[in-house]
């Protein structure tokens, strides 16, 4: 295998910053969630043709903190109670990502907060010398290094071929519930998503909460293109059929 470009220690880095402590070398971020939507499809018929809307039926989620799956189901055919399914889902994973920020040191948050900062501070320095018209350099922190903490302090939530299917059924959803309060004002300012969209699909869909970032993304990106009995037979985990309900 040939390696490009220099070789670069980035933990020893941050350390000799002073950004990590010498205890936090050897951490390893091995906390992650996984989530499943099942749906129900509601034919619409128009002039020239019949549609299939998908409606979200149940969304099953388990993390490595929990020993057993959560489901939560969808209590009738309104467009109230899928709403109330994913608000269930949201307090599910939030929950979880509270006890994710638990596992991992703080100093890995308060870095970011402080590159944050010091990086405004310098680019505000900037703006002002370019308006006087004196020459500045701006220097910003290694991108390295804030991918670095970042990644630690990242709550990973995967679905397979969510980008394509799952994650599209929960948005709309997700979106309204999150960037709205309960009389349907905006609330926007207090939440800020981080979305990639690959085409029409959902590559990633993230936001802050609890001092983690909650980071939606389909593990098929991952992959080399794969099915689902395929991807768990790589992975050694035995595949149940089931017919529900």
């Amino acid at each position: 295998q040939k390696l490009y470009g220099e070789k670069r220690d980035i933990a020893n880095e941050l350390l000799a910053a002073g950004l990590i402590d010498p205890e936090h070398l050897s951490f390893e971020q091995t906390n992650f969630c996984v989530f499943d939507c099942e749906t129900t499809e509601e034919l619409v018929d128009s002039d020239t043709r019949v549609e299939a809307i998908l409606k979200l039926l149940s969304v099953s989620v388990m993390s490595t903190f929990d020993t057993k799956p959560t489901c939560i189901i969808r209590k009738d055919d309104t467009d109230e109670a899928c709403q109330d399914v994913v608000k269930k889902f949201i307090e599910v994973i939030e929950n979880k990502a509270g006890i994710f920020y638990s596992t991992v040191p703080k100093k890995f948050s308060d870095s970011l907060a402080h590159i944050s900062k010091v990086e405004k501070e310098r680019r505000e320095k900037q703006k002002l010398m370019r308006e006087a018209g004196e020459p500045y350099t701006l220097e910003l922190f290694p991108v390295e290094w804030k991918s670095y903490l970042r990644s630690l302090t990242t709550f990973k939530v995967f679905g397979f071929n969510s980008g394509k299917f799952d994650t599209k059924v929960l948005s709309p959803y997700y979106f309204d519930l999150k960037l709205r309060d309960e009389n349907g004002d905006s609330t926007a300012e207090k939440v800020e998503f981080s979305i990639i969209k690959r085409g029409s699909s959902y590559f990633s869909m993230g936001y802050q909460f609890a001092g983690v970032t909650i980071m939606y993304t389909d593990i098929l990106n991952f992959l080399s293109p794969t099915n689902l009995s395929g991807f768990l037979d790589m992975t050694g985990v035995p595949e149940t059929k089931s017919i529900y309900p």
